[in-house]
């Protein structure tokens, strides 16, 4: 299925400013970032920057498939324990990015404190996002996020078929999702609902889900995160650890644990602000070879 929305972003009025103003936020060098567009993709800044050199691009993209980076989010005790083994056999022949609060537990992989990159402890489920976008700005390539339980080693590296296309997990009419059935339950539901609206989702429309998402680098990625990154603290205001809010809705058992857990709301956003064509799988049992979840 593919998202192709022709609708236009007016956000933004001295561009530069608020762009590097907002990258301050994350903590970026602004003028390395700058220093490094244009580098040569073989380079040791932009190792793997083949998308950037027509020469290289068809070469590139088959190794690429093959030695693919991944980024993950293992927050917390729980999915530490459950899912950090896989990462690491995963990161024995894959390059891994982790954003963790234990990093000590990925020996295979290269970890990123959760407090130092998000600036706090409490755990919010849009970190997946500023990761993604931090190492897309760092790497300047074609990042794979993927969510903890699907990151095996039988990863369905397939699905990235085209060097400029968007990937994600499944994508679902606004009719059929979960969050379509919480419609005029309590307030907080009406403040995401109005929310939808103001961004032009209040008409029928496809939600991405973010269990994978495979975003390619291109001269719109600042622009995209800072827009990302101007919508986070909505997100996470509406989508809060207030548990009484969520209570007897399938979302209460993500409210226990952080904020922020309406992220697929921006990735749709995003994807309708900026035209990006997103290409889902039908299902997310694609995701894995041999369909495996277990």
């Amino acid at each position: 299925m593919i998202i192709n929305s022709t609708s236009e972003w007016h956000w933004m009025d001295d561009k530069q400013f608020n762009l590097d103003q907002a990258l301050q936020g994350w903590g970026f060098d602004i003028e390395a970032l700058r220093e490094s567009e244009g580098v040569s993709p073989l380079s040791t800044k932009s190792p793997r920057a083949f998308s950037t050199n027509p020469a290289l691009k068809r070469w590139g993209f088959l190794l690429y498939l093959l030695y693919m980076l991944y980024a993950t989010v293992c927050h917390g005790a729980e999915f530490i324990n459950r899912f950090s083994k896989e990462i690491n056999k995963v990161g024995k022949i894959d390059t891994v990015h982790v954003l963790t609060d234990q990093p000590q537990y990925f020996d295979n992989c290269i970890t990123y404190q959760y407090e130092e990159v998000m600036g706090r402890s409490q755990f919010s489920y849009y970190s997946k996002l500023t990761f993604l976008f931090k190492l897309l700005l760092e790497y300047k390539e074609r990042v794979n996020y993927v969510d903890a339980d699907f990151l095996r080693v039988n990863f369905n590296k397939g699905i990235v078929g085209n060097d400029s296309a968007y990937y994600s997990s499944v994508i679902i009419p606004k009719h059929l999702t979960k969050l379509n059935r919480l419609k005029g339950r309590n307030s907080a539901y009406k403040e995401y609902f109005a929310f939808m609206a103001e961004h032009g989702l209040d008409k029928p429309f496809n939600y991405i889900t973010e269990a994978f998402l495979s975003f390619p680098y291109s001269s719109k990625t600042i622009e995209i995160a800072c827009r990302s990154k101007e919508l986070q603290a909505h997100i996470e205001d509406i989508f809060n650890s207030k548990t009484a809010d969520w209570s007897r809705t399938y979302l209460s058992r993500y409210a226990k644990n952080g904020i922020g857990f309406g992220e697929g709301t921006t990735v749709t956003i995003l994807a309708n602000e900026y035209n990006l064509n997103v290409i889902g799988v039908k299902n997310n049992y694609e995701l894995l070879i041999n369909n495996s979840l277990i």
